[in-house]
């Protein structure tokens, strides 16, 4: 097998987002009301990034929100004429789910805020200058925790009768909801304590494989190989979704070895001169990453394997990873993957050594 690592990128904003678009029938299009050409996208990952650049663009917003962190505001700008509804109820504010400042900051703007107590959702409906609106169904809250260390998800789409249903609810809940005001804010501030949290939930975790896992040794050759119009489009993605916090690469497979590499195995590799029938004892290997998707090319482009790995992990040399491995009691295998056992989590061990990998 053969591989190459990808540089890190910046990720884009919603502009260039590259996943597939795709026509889904709604309960709505049954009325007669859906459009042929709508659009529906999903979001996975820090949906956050990818939002901002579309709810900024938008003439007018309307949104229901249940739960706003302090720094909601920065996360969802909005202004005069916009409408937020939030569960502004005594429970949320206790749990420090809502916060006071969030609200402050959004009626100081000219921000038409509503309080519904027992709210749980997190829709957002956009008004744009040309005429249409685009929708936006997930599982969000505006929090830097949200933004930065959950995994989040959501539905974006132009579709007319999800729209119109959107913004029938979304007139609904401001009708049984109770304007914020002055005297909400006091009272909110009285009754509002900081959020809980644990120190393993105050930071995303970095990306680590898994021991119970098979681990695969590979060789990272140069290649003049490109990527399938699906890959890269993955490739986009991926980066989008991981790559402001971890490495994201791709290793070439060849041809029938997409169905023996699978999301969630390990993954070392190893550079490798094209001149040589196994890498130098002084060749990198690269930390232990984890394959987080296949895709298994085309005609005109090789199988490829992706993978993240943690930025902070420096990389060993192959004549160390061999050592290992033979001293487990085997021999490094460039086309079989190491089942879970000893001679993975000696190879592991050049990299965690304090036994914390599971």
């Amino acid at each position: 097998m053969a591989g190459r690592r990808a540089a890190k990128a910046a990720p884009p904003g919603i502009a260039g987002n590259s996943q597939r678009k795709f026509d889904v029938a709604s309960r709505s299009a049954e009325r007669g009301r859906r459009r042929d050409n709508a659009a529906v996208e999903f979001l996975g990952g820090q949906i956050w990034d990818d939002l901002q650049e579309l709810i900024a663009g938008a003439a007018r917003r309307r949104v229901a929100i249940a739960f706003a962190g302090r720094g909601a505001p920065q996360i969802l700008p909005l202004e005069a004429g916009d409408v937020v509804v939030v569960n502004g109820g005594d429970a949320a504010l206790a749990d420090g789910a809502l916060h006071p400042d969030a609200v402050a900051a959004w009626l100081k703007a000219g921000v038409q805020v509503w309080s519904l107590p027992d709210l749980h959702a997190k829709v957002v409906l956009l008004d744009h200058s040309r005429g249409s609106r685009t929708a936006v169904v997930g599982s969000a809250n505006v929090s830097v925790r949200s933004r930065d260390i959950l995994y989040e998800a959501a539905i974006v789409t132009d579709d007319e009768a999800v729209c119109d249903d959107v913004s029938w609810q979304l007139d609904e809940w401001v009708g049984l909801a109770d304007e914020i005001d002055k005297d909400w804010l006091a009272h909110a501030r009285s009754v509002y304590r900081e959020p809980r949290r644990t120190p393993r939930s105050s930071t995303r975790r970095r990306p680590r494989p898994s021991r119970r896992k098979p681990l695969w040794i590979g060789m990272n050759a140069p290649t003049n190989e490109t990527l399938s119009p699906t890959a890269e489009a993955a490739r986009k993605q991926l980066v989008r979704r991981y790559g402001a916090r971890t490495e994201v690469g791709w290793w070439f497979l060849r041809r029938g070895d997409e169905r023996l590499v699978s999301p969630g195995q390990g993954l070392v590799l190893v550079n490798h001169a094209t001149d040589r029938a196994e890498p130098h004892g002084n060749a990198l290997a690269g930390p232990p990453a984890k394959v987080v998707r296949v895709d298994a090319g085309d005609r005109q482009h090789p199988p490829v394997a992706f993978y993240i790995e943690d930025p902070i992990l420096e990389p060993r040399r192959f004549a160390d990873v061999r050592r290992a491995v033979e001293n487990a009691g085997a021999t490094v295998d460039w086309d079989a993957a190491i089942q879970p056992g000893q001679v993975g989590d000696a190879v592991y061990a050049l990299w965690y050594t304090d036994g914390s990998l599971t």
